[in-house]
C-alpha cells in the first residue's frame, strides 16, 4: 500500500549541528524590601474571605490570587499575622501556570486556613504582596484589603476555654 512504502527506508542519522553563539546580558535585581516575595513579572493581587460571620471553631478561609506575567511559580505566600485567639494552619498553593513564546503567564493561588477560638469581633489583616515589576525597573506593592469577621459562641460550648490540640491537622 502507499503507507508502507512511505515508512519503510526510514533511518536515524546522527548529526552534529551549531548555531550562532548567543550573548544574553543578565542584570542583578536592586536591594529587596524585607517583604519582597521574590517574584519577578507584571502582577495583579486579588483577595476573599470564604465568610464574615462565623461560630467558634468554624474554619475560615481567605483566599489569594495572584496572576500576571513572570516567574509565577517562585513566588512565596506572604506571612499572615494573627492573634493567638485563631488556630491557623500552613498555606495551601495552587499553581496555574502557561508558558508560551510571550513568556511565562497564569496565576497562584493560595488558601490560608484559620479558626477562631472565641467569639467576639476580630480584623483580618491586609496582606502585603512585593514584587519587581522589570518593565519599570522597580518593586512594586500591593495589599488586600483588611477583613472584619464576626465570632459568635458555637452551640453546644459551654465556656470559652479551648484546649489546644499538640499538633495541628488539615480541617
Amino acid at each position: 500500500s502507499f503507507f508502507d512504502d512511505f515508512f519503510t527506508g526510514v533511518q536515524t542519522v546522527r548529526a552534529k549541528m551549531t548555531s550562532d553563539q548567543v550573548t544574553v546580558a543578565v542584570r542583578g535585581l536592586p536591594s529587596a524590601p524585607v517583604d519582597f516575595s521574590g517574584g519577578v513579572g507584571d502582577f495583579k493581587l486579588s483577595s476573599e474571605l470564604s465568610q464574615t460571620e462565623v461560630t467558634t471553631n468554624d474554619a475560615v478561609t481567605l483566599k489569594l490570587t495572584v496572576s500576571g506575567t513572570g516567574n509565577i511559580r517562585l513566588i512565596q505566600p506572604p506571612k499572615l499575622n494573627m492573634t493567638s485567639d485563631f488556630e491557623v494552619y500552613d498555606p495551601n498553593t495552587d499553581d496555574n501556570v502557561r508558558a508560551s513564546d510571550g513568556g511565562v503567564s497564569g496565576s497562584k493561588t493560595i488558601e490560608y486556613l484559620f479558626q477562631p477560638r472565641y467569639e467576639g469581633n476580630y480584623t483580618i489583616p491586609s496582606l502585603q504582596f512585593v514584587w519587581f515589576n522589570p518593565s519599570s525597573g522597580q518593586y512594586q506593592r500591593q495589599s488586600t484589603p483588611e477583613y472584619q469577621l464576626k465570632v459568635t459562641r458555637g452551640s453546644g460550648e459551654i465556656n470559652t476555654e479551648v484546649i489546644r490540640s499538640v499538633r495541628k491537622q488539615d480541617v
